[in-house]
């Protein structure tokens, strides 16, 4: 496969990984009949992927926006700021554009954290896929020239539907809803996909340690989960089977499948990074191959052995 067929290929998988997350949280417009089943979404990492992605894409771009303006009060504008720190492929200045538009759209005041102003040259927000040359800008937007992008102005559709789909690619939307945008939502979702062990409970969910410590401790404390260590240098918790009876499962079973989003998105993003960069475009093949194969082989091959991992995207590791 040359350059040009790969660089096509995986751009088209992970417009469709964003696409068919986005139209499972009820964003219209995109419908594989070849989807693959999409199990519970973590809004943050899809909001930071969509954000790197989208600039390939201006409508998926736009309507993630008219998205977050009907249900940005259900995003966690905290752990997207932890997850900004954790990531070096996340673009502040974007991020702050996003944040913005959301803070403008709802009227929510946590947003304002993010959507400081960018210092410097504006660069063109949106290219084409196949040359990555900008796309043509008629009246630029001025809320993204104080962010450092330049695009049309930004006119929300109006499409949104005003109620989520009662799935579980929305669960942990649905858990927020009830029990509040904090981290008490990502802990019982881990826990209803067998995620046990503190320390990973705080890595996926993006919280301190102390915080998720003392969410488990109060969880204990009201009989709803159990400490099911097996040994005494390692703590691992579990909801109550009649919890899991409930959810439709079967006893000792996790209820629900919730990957780890996040993982997967940094390796994704990494390759995407890899993909649109110019400098490479200029080299040999063999050496965009090695750069593309060191992204495949650090982040995202791991990964692929998973259960988890998305059929389509196996597409990604090349065979030059």
């Amino acid at each position: 496969m040359s350059v040009i067929e790969y660089r096509r290929c995986a751009v088209d998988c992970l417009l469709h990984l964003a696409w068919g997350q986005w139209s499972s949280l009820g964003v219209a417009g995109y419908a594989a009949p070849d989807r693959e089943a999409i199990d519970s979404i973590d809004t943050e990492a899809l909001i930071l992927l969509t954000s790197l992605v989208g600039r390939c894409e201006q409508r998926l771009f736009d309507l993630m926006l008219d998205w977050l303006g009907v249900y940005g009060r259900l995003v966690s504008v905290q752990r997207l700021q932890t997850l900004r720190r954790r990531y070096t492929w996340v673009d502040e200045g974007l991020l702050g554009y996003v944040a913005a538009v959301c803070s403008r759209q709802s009227g929510d005041r946590r947003w304002q954290k993010l959507a400081g102003a960018y210092q410097g040259e504006p660069r063109p927000m949106f290219m084409d896929p196949d040359s990555r040359q900008p796309l043509f800008v008629a009246r630029a937007d001025e809320v993204a020239l104080k962010h450092g992008w330049i695009r049309n102005v930004y006119i929300p559709s109006g499409k949104i539907a005003p109620q989520l789909p009662k799935d579980a690619a929305t669960l942990l939307l649905q858990l927020r809803g009830c029990a509040g945008v904090n981290a008490r939502a990502e802990i019982l979702l881990l826990l209803l996909s067998g995620v046990g062990r503190p320390a990973e409970l705080a890595s996926r969910s993006a919280y301190a340690p102390s915080t998720v410590h003392d969410i488990l401790s109060e969880m204990q404390l009201s009989g709803m989960i159990d400490d099911v260590s097996v040994g005494a240098r390692q703590r691992d918790y579990a909801l109550r089977a009649f919890f899991s009876v409930q959810a439709g499962s079967a006893v000792g079973r996790p209820c629900v499948r919730f990957p780890d989003w996040v993982r997967l998105f940094d390796g994704v993003a990494r390759l995407w990074n890899v993909l649109m960069d110019e400098r490479l475009a200029e080299l040999s093949d063999m050496t965009f191959y090695g750069e593309v194969n060191r992204i495949i082989r650090r982040y995202i091959l791991p990964i692929s052995r998973t259960p988890d991992f998305p059929p389509h995207l196996l597409r990604l590791i090349p065979n030059p």
